[in-house]
Order: structure tokens, then C-alpha cells, then sequence
């Protein structure tokens, strides 16, 4: 009898790739490099486009970025993982796929530094943090909302330190005192009680 070929296994070659590489900010300039870049935006001087290729960013990464902070997809990143890269969400494949690249896009250093342009562009900053902070603050409408930002405000601030109570016991056989130890305790315990008053 003739052996017959083993079933050789399909192998599906992966289409999309990502290129691990270090954004052109490095982290000490981050922080200004997304400010002067989010002014840009706003100003008309630079597009979406020309921040994520000076990041190195393919335009899959950039589409994906502009769509995560759209009203329609905000922060919805397997949606967004999906219209950028073209995965069918009604597949099982496709919405794993779509999973997997988003949970990946949103640890990319490049992506990262890419959504922090565009949410401090649209004014998802410390500025207007600050002043949403100081609305709740101020008003006088809903006074549970306003003790709760206070009180925020005041461990932001570092204001507020929370009070930690420890409590020890002590326990000792007073029955090997003598009388004199007894009454230098009872004088002790009695000072305690008078102080506490």
C-alpha cells in the first residue's frame, strides 16, 4: 500500500505588521513636543498627518488615532482598530483582530505621544482640567458634586492627608504588680482621663 503525503498545514501570512520604533520625542521632551504640536493643530500649521509621519507612524496608526478621539468612536479602540485596518467585526477573526491591534496601537509609544496631540488639541488638558475643577468647585447647585471636587482639589493640591488611627492594645498581667506599681498606674490612667475630658 502507498503511504499517503501528510496534509501539509496552511500557513497564513501575517498582513499587518507593526514597526516598533521610538518616536522621535524622547521623554524628557514629550510633554513639549505635544504642546508646541496641539498649538500647531489648532493654529493650521500642521495637519494629523504630518505629526504621525514625523513619528514614524504607518497611516493605518494615524487613522486609527484620529478616529479614537471622534465623537462617533471616542475611546472605543476596537471600532477604531477596525475601520483603520479594514476588519470585519462580524467575523469572529475579524473581531479578534480587531481586539488584538487595538490593544497594541494603544501601548505604542508613537500612537500615545499621537492621541496626546490630538486630545490636547480638542482641550483634554490641564488648563481645562483646572478650570472644570474650579466650575465644580464654585457652584452652589449640586453641593454633593462640589464637596467632592474640594475635596479632590485638596488631594491634588496635597492639602489633604488622610488621618490613620492605630490603635494598640497593650495587655499585661497586672497581677504581678505591686501595690505601688498598681498605684502609680491608677495615677497615670487617672491623668489620661482628665486630659481626654
Amino acid at each position: 500500500m502507498p503511504r499517503k503525503k501528510p496534509a501539509s498545514k496552511k500557513i497564513v501570512p501575517v498582513t499587518q505588521e507593526i514597526e516598533i520604533i521610538l518616536p522621535l520625542p524622547d521623554p524628557e521632551t514629550r510633554g513639549a513636543f505635544i504642546q508646541q504640536r496641539s498649538q500647531q493643530l489648532l493654529n493650521g500649521e500642521v495637519t494629523i498627518f504630518d505629526i504621525g509621519q514625523e513619528l514614524k507612524l504607518s497611516l493605518q496608526m494615524i487613522e486609527f488615532a484620529r478616529l479614537f478621539v471622534t465623537e462617533d468612536f471616542f475611546g472605543v479602540g476596537v471600532e477604531c482598530a477596525a475601520r483603520a485596518y479594514k476588519y470585519d467585526l462580524n467575523t469572529r477573526n475579524g473581531l479578534q483582530s480587531a481586539r488584538n491591534m487595538a490593544s497594541t496601537l494603544k501601548k505604542h509609544a508613537g500612537v500615545n505621544t499621537l492621541l496626546n496631540c490630538l486630545l490636547n488639541a480638542e482641550g483634554f488638558n490641564r488648563t481645562h482640567m483646572d478650570k472644570q475643577l474650579y466650575f465644580l468647585c464654585t457652584q452652589n447647585e449640586d453641593l454633593k458634586g462640589k464637596g467632592v471636587g474640594l475635596k479632590l482639589y485638596y488631594q491634588i493640591t496635597g492639602q489633604l492627608t488622610q488621618k490613620i488611627d492605630i490603635q494598640v492594645n497593650h495587655t499585661q498581667d497586672l497581677t504581678r504588680l505591686d501595690t505601688d506599681k498598681l498605684k502609680q498606674l491608677a495615677a497615670i490612667l487617672k491623668e489620661t482621663e482628665v486630659q481626654e475630658d
